[in-house]
């Protein structure tokens, strides 16, 4: 089998592959990888139906064939809900360089929408009446002694913002109301997990240890720049 059994790798790789795209003004480039994503909407909601019990969302795992099968079994990858918010800022990102409202109405505006519909079947209301979200995972972090998954992680977090923010922009390029939920989620969630000795944190209580090659907790600069 070729390296990694030849597929997308969606916690950055093909993000990062296709990022050149909208720097160099090529956005036609990025078509067939959104028509092959969108092709897959049947699985990736049936997906969210095992995940979280909707029938309106969408969930992308980190590593998929061409026909958008899971592939491997790196369990906290197919957790990693940022796959799908990623997918989603990108779709919105080639709309704002292009100014292609038709594709935001009739695929984008969807796809984000039913992105956001499972982060909020996974977040959960904190006791001073904020956000949290309990469980999820931060990119390739994690082996040995260490936890796959926490609380509140930084990568998510940053994700989530960016899709809300997006969401309540895009709904207003189309002449639509908002989901108030977006701008809830929004101002309820933290922009990331932090104490005063480490900085930014991978998730609550866990530290960066040592260097790392993906950037997971620093997502909050980039990609989604939610971080000033």
């Amino acid at each position: 089998m070729v390296p990694w059994n030849g597929d997308y790798h969606f916690n950055i790789n093909v993000q990062e592959c296709y990022s050149p795209a909208f720097r160099g003004g090529h956005l036609r480039n990025l078509m067939p990888l959104f028509r092959m994503i969108l092709g897959w909407r049947p699985v990736l909601r049936e997906n969210a139906r095992m995940l979280v019990g909707i029938d309106d969302g969408y969930v992308l795992p980190h590593a998929m064939s061409p026909k958008g099968v899971a592939i491997g079994s790196f369990w906290s990858g197919t957790l990693d809900h940022a796959s799908t918010a990623w997918v989603a800022k990108m779709m919105f990102d080639y709309v704002r360089h292009s100014a292609d409202t038709a594709f935001l109405r009739d695929s984008a505006y969807d796809f984000m929408k039913g992105t956001m519909n499972v982060y909020l079947k996974m977040l959960e209301r904190t006791p001073d009446g904020g956000l949290a979200l309990p469980l999820g995972p931060s990119p390739e972090w994690g082996e040995g002694w260490r936890p796959y998954v926490g609380r509140n992680p930084s990568f998510q977090l940053a994700a989530i913002h960016r899709l809300a923010r997006d969401l309540v922009t895009a709904a207003k390029m189309l002449g639509e109301i908002p989901d108030p939920l977006w701008s809830e989620v929004d101002r309820g969630l933290p922009p990331y997990s932090a104490n005063l000795q480490r900085g930014i944190l991978i998730f609550e209580g866990e530290e960066l240890l040592e260097s790392h090659r993906h950037h997971s907790h620093m997502a909050g600069f980039y990609p989604f720049d939610t971080i000033d």
